[in-house]
């Protein structure tokens, strides 16, 4: 287990690299060694390395004793630019690999590339691409269990048409997840400012993959959605996400997955987006969406909080908050908007609190479109629907509004109004199980106490 240092400055890529004082110089010179699992490969913080080479892994580790690059010394973190090499990081079919602590920028096409298995990318910044950020595709055998946690991610370009992200996990197959990566955790990653293209480019694209886990991110202002799952996945969990400020949707949930797929999204924020706060689009089937606030959303269109377009069904909707106190562009306003009556009949919704405030509309914040648009009450809702008999229609109160904070004040008709889904912890990790029953929408406060205490 050797630890080699790179240091672009005082390094000599004719030395052993095997101390800083004998530092190796390039990245160049990383890519045409050959490691051994547990090896560690440090670049000198404050340092750019290079600008025409991307940092390639040329060694797979072991269970147990992973490969590292890293960093050591102290300032900024290293930076590696692709320059006009096609990007920062590549790998190809590595295994065990931990790449954290670097800033990957530059490159003519995707900036990090993880191919293989095993592979762990923390603590880095991945900006400025000349495509999509960070690239996760291929198919099962040799694309599955890859963390990509705590990052920082942003600038990625408008694609013009040609689909770039910040994060990208994908397998294009006509067997779907069947084919797609597995069991890839993107978690506690900060995404913003990406993209540009108003219908392809996106915070989090995944597509046709088994359990894919997206938790605890903040994504701010992705162009077009902040985070969408798309294609036929199964086992895909979104949890914990805050995401805002989009010009598309906040979540959107579109493709062809089907019942009894175990695709969740629970206890997620989304709030103040161009478009709907979360999109049933296509065929997207079988989806349990639990305890989610959304906010104001809809701003620029008329999506509302929650939009179900034509032949969305299965889908279980439960404890969410779907809220709006703002005027959006169009004709219309709702806070749930579905494509017919075969939408509304076809999926299960109860224990949501659906409201519209400061509005001509606000006794009817549901909306069944298609040939002959009609608003409706919560009581016409419950008659279309043969259902939502624990919904209701108040305003939730929440703390602060304006100042973004969207925990239940004292009060509220929302605590205790929801209904036991098997969950163990709300947005903030505060545990269920202290009341009669869990509170709607993505904070739980216990009853005659202050929020989360």
């Amino acid at each position: 287990m050797t630890i080699y240092y790179v240091d672009t400055t005082t390094g000599d890529d004719g030395d052993s690299g095997e101390t800083e004082e004998l530092a190796w110089e390039t990245v160049g010179q990383v890519n045409g060694s050959s490691f051994d699992p547990g090896d560690s490969i440090l670049f000198k913080r404050g340092e750019t390395f290079d600008t025409d080479t991307r940092l390639e892994a040329p060694s797979s580790g072991s269970p147990g004793n992973v490969i590292t690059f890293g960093d050591y010394g102290t300032g900024a973190l290293p930076i590696i630019d692709g320059g006009t090499d096609t990007g920062g990081f590549f790998a190809n079919n590595e295994s065990y690999l931990t790449i954290q602590n670097i800033e990957f920028t530059g490159g003519t096409g995707d900036c990090v590339h993880l191919g293989g298995d095993n592979l762990i990318l923390q603590d880095c910044a991945i900006h400025d691409p000349a495509k999509t950020a960070c690239v996760v595709d291929g198919p099962a055998a040799t694309r599955h269990d890859i963390l990509i946690d705590g990052c920082t991610i942003y600038n990625v370009p408008d694609s013009s048409g040609a689909a770039y992200h910040g994060i990208l996990i994908q397998y294009t197959s006509t067997s779907g997840y069947a084919d797609g990566p597995v069991d890839i955790t993107i978690s506690n990653n900060y995404i913003y400012d990406n993209g540009g293209d108003a219908t392809l480019d996106h915070g989090i694209y995944v597509k046709d993959c088994d359990g894919c886990i997206i938790e605890h991110n903040t994504c701010e202002n992705n162009v077009s959605d902040n985070i969408k799952v798309n294609g036929n996945n199964a086992n895909t969990i979104v949890r914990y996400n805050i995401m805002f400020d989009s010009p598309g949707q906040g979540l959107d949930l579109s493709g062809t997955q089907t019942a009894g797929q175990g695709n969740q999204a629970y206890y997620n924020i989304s709030y103040s987006n161009g478009a709907a706060g979360i999109l049933f689009g296509g065929n997207c089937d079988g989806w349990e969406i639990y305890n989610n606030t959304f906010v104001n959303n809809g701003l620029t269109v008329s999506d509302g909080q929650l939009q179900v377009t034509d032949g969305a069904e299965s889908n279980t909707i439960k404890n969410n908050i779907f809220y709006s106190d703002e005027a959006v562009v169009g004709e219309s306003r709702q806070a749930i908007e579905v494509e017919s009556e075969t939408e509304a009949t076809a999926n299960t919704w109860d224990y949501n609190c659906v409201v519209l405030l400061n509005s001509d509309d606000s006794a009817t914040p549901y909306r069944v479109t298609g040939d002959d648009p009609v608003k409706q009450t919560l009581a016409e809702w419950k008659v279309t629907t043969g259902q939502a008999d624990n919904s209701i229609n108040s305003d939730p109160s929440f703390i602060d509004v304006g100042g973004d904070d969207f925990h239940l004040a004292l009060g509220s008709p929302c605590i205790e109004a929801g209904v036991d889904v098997g969950l163990t912890n709300d947005y903030d990790g505060v545990p269920l199980g202290r009341g009669v029953n869990p509170d709607t929408g993505a904070s739980e406060t216990l009853k005659g106490g202050p929020p989360g205490l």
